[in-house]
C-alpha cells in the first residue's frame, strides 16, 4: 500500500504538476509578473530530473529492502482484500454491448484522432509552455487508444468513480476549507511568518517547509498554488530568487507531506481494507527519506 501511494510524492515535479503546468501558460494568473515559466526551466530542469531519478531509485530500494526483511524474519503478506478480486466488479452494471460500442475500430481512430489533434495543439503551443489542458486531453484519448472498444473504456470509468468516490464526496469539502484558509488570511501569515526570517539561500528551504505544512490543510496542488503562489513569487522578487526555483520549491514541499495526509490514499484504503495507521507507519519514514533528497534538489537548482 505504501508502495502504491509513492507517487504521490512525486506528482507534482513531473508533467502532472499544477503549479509547473499552469505558470507554463501564456495566461495563467501571474503572467502579468512572472510571464510564461516554460518547463525547461521548471519540470525538464536538470536538477529535477536528477532529484526524480533519485527519488526513484532511493524510495523504491528501500520499499524493497522492507519487503524482502519482512520476507527473511518469517513475516506473511496479507491477503489482498476480497474487494480487489474480479467478482468484487459483478454488481457493477456493465455498459450493454452495442455495436458502436463494441467495434475496436471506433475507439482506436477517436484515439488516433484526438492525439494527433492534441499534439498537434502541444506543437503550436510549443513544448516548453504545456498546461493543464493539453495534458487532460492527450490523457483522455490515449485512454480510448489502449481500451480500444468504447465500451471497455466506459466499464473502467465507471469501476475508477466507484473506487475513488470518497474522493470525490469530500473535494468540494476541501474546497471550502481552501477557502477558509485563503480569506481568512491563514495561508497568508504561514508563508509570511516562515519566510519573513529568509535570506536569499534559505528562502527556497522555508518556501519548501511552508508548502509541505500548507499541503496539511489545503491537499489540492493547484489550489495550493493559487493561494501560496503569489506570496512566494513576491518574496523571491525581493530577494532575488528565481521564479522558477520558487515554483519548484512550492510544488516539493506541497508533494511531500502527502505522505503525512492520507487524503488522496483514500481509494487505496478503500480497496486494500488497511487502515491509514497502518499505511503511515511506512509512508512517514519514506517523506523523511524523500524530503532529504528534495532538498538536495533545490541545492542543486541554485547551481545555474
Amino acid at each position: 500500500g505504501a508502495a502504491g501511494y509513492l507517487p504521490l510524492m512525486v506528482w507534482h515535479a513531473g508533467l502532472s504538476g499544477s503549479a509547473p503546468l499552469l505558470v507554463a501558460s501564456e495566461k495563467h494568473f501571474l503572467a502579468d509578473k512572472v510571464g510564461a515559466i516554460e518547463l525547461t526551466r521548471t519540470i525538464f530542469h536538470w536538477s529535477n530530473l536528477l532529484t526524480l531519478a533519485l527519488l526513484l531509485i532511493v524510495l523504491t530500494g528501500v520499499c524493497y529492502l522492507w519487503a524482502k526483511n519482512t520476507q527473511s524474519s518469517g513475516g506473511s503478506v496479507t491477503e489482498l482484500h476480497p474487494s480487489l478480486k474480479k467478482e468484487s466488479t459483478s454488481q457493477i452494471s456493465q455498459i450493454e454491448d452495442s455495436p458502436e460500442l463494441n467495434l475496436p475500430i471506433i475507439g482506436i481512430l477517436t484515439g488516433l484522432f484526438g492525439i494527433f489533434i492534441s499534439l498537434m495543439w502541444i506543437q503550436k503551443t510549443g513544448f516548453s509552455k504545456i498546461g493543464l489542458n493539453h495534458m487532460n486531453a492527450l490523457f483522455l484519448f490515449l485512454a480510448l487508444l489502449f481500451h480500444a472498444r468504447l465500451g471497455k473504456f466506459l466499464n473502467a470509468f465507471k469501476e475508477g468513480v466507484l473506487s475513488s468516490w470518497s474522493v470525490i464526496l469530500l473535494y468540494p469539502f476541501y474546497g471550502a476549507i481552501m477557502a477558509l484558509v485563503k480569506n481568512s488570511g491563514l495561508a497568508t501569515f504561514l508563508s509570511e511568518s516562515i519566510t519573513q526570517f529568509a535570506t536569499t539561500e534559505t528562502l527556497p528551504l522555508f518556501a519548501f517547509l511552508s508548502a509541505g505544512l500548507l499541503n496539511i490543510f489545503v491537499p489540492s496542488g493547484g489550489g495550493q498554488w493559487v493561494v501560496q503562489g503569489p506570496i512566494m513569487i513576491s518574496a523571491g522578487e525581493s530577494l532575488g530568487v528565481s521564479s522558477e526555483l520558487m515554483v519548484m520549491s512550492v510544488a516539493y514541499g506541497d508533494q511531500l507531506t502527502n505522505m503525512l495526509q492520507p487524503f488522496w490514499a483514500l481509494p487505496l484504503l478503500g480497496l486494500t481494507q488497511i487502515s491509514s495507521k497502518e499505511l503511515l507507519r511506512y509512508t512517514v519514514p519514506l517523506m523523511f527519506f524523500g524530503g532529504a533528497i528534495m532538498v538536495f534538489g533545490l541545492f542543486f537548482h541554485t547551481l545555474i
